[in-house]
């Protein structure tokens, strides 16, 4: 299962007219756009709010909702949207907004299907972005749990990115994709952020 996640829960339109959010709107998950309902609930995840669910200690901040848990920079914004099958939480550097984040969806592990080719990720990162390059395809893993690991640069609004992908990374009755994305010239400051977050994640199993 490849889900593009999109980029951002608000769809806000840049200065150019057109944000990633916007080109990312289509969630795809085996050629199937995620639909998003204010009703449909994880069945899997815990009802904290929340200030239950985070805490802060120092310049970081810990994100805890009894599936997953981590530390991400204290000063980065974080929101949650409810979609089809499972939620989607993101993670954002509040200056550069869906332009510098991290987005987790998680859902049930019986939705598995297969694991995507590389060319499947490049085409479908190329239905939303330009000069599209697939700088690493390869085993990944989280908290010690496999996925397929993706590397890719881009161009969007005549910006370069760097997007980080975790895909179809198991653990017990879920299943996680987790999504970074920043731009390519701001890499000696935030590739280690990131790599920093991914080391501290912690999925947790459904007793």
């Amino acid at each position: 299962i490849f889900v593009l996640i999109p980029l951002s829960s608000c769809d806000s339109a840049g200065a150019d007219g057109e944000s990633q959010a916007s080109s990312d709107s289509k969630a795809e998950s085996n050629g199937t756009s995620a639909t998003v309902s204010e009703n449909i609930s994880d069945p899997y995840s815990i009802n904290n709010s929340e200030d239950e669910r985070i805490t802060t200690k120092n310049d970081k901040k810990a994100f805890n909702d009894g599936r997953i848990s981590f530390e991400y920079p204290a000063n980065w914004k974080f929101t949650e949207q409810k979609v089809e099958d499972g939620s989607t939480v993101y993670f954002s550097e509040p200056e550069l907004g869906e332009d510098c984040q991290l987005s987790i969806y998680i859902t049930a592990s019986e939705l598995y299907v297969r694991d995507n080719t590389e060319e499947e990720y490049t085409t479908s990162l190329s239905e939303d972005y330009t000069d599209v390059s697939i700088k690493e395809f390869t085993k990944g893993k989280i908290d010690g749990c496999d996925g397929t690991k993706v590397t890719a640069s881009y161009k969007s609004n005549g910006t370069e990115f760097i997007r980080i992908i975790y895909d179809n990374v198991i653990e017990g009755v879920r299943l996680y994709n987790f999504d970074i994305v920043y731009p390519e010239a701001e890499s000696e400051t935030y590739e280690k952020i990131f790599d920093d977050i991914i080391a501290s994640v912690k999925l947790i199993s459904k007793d």
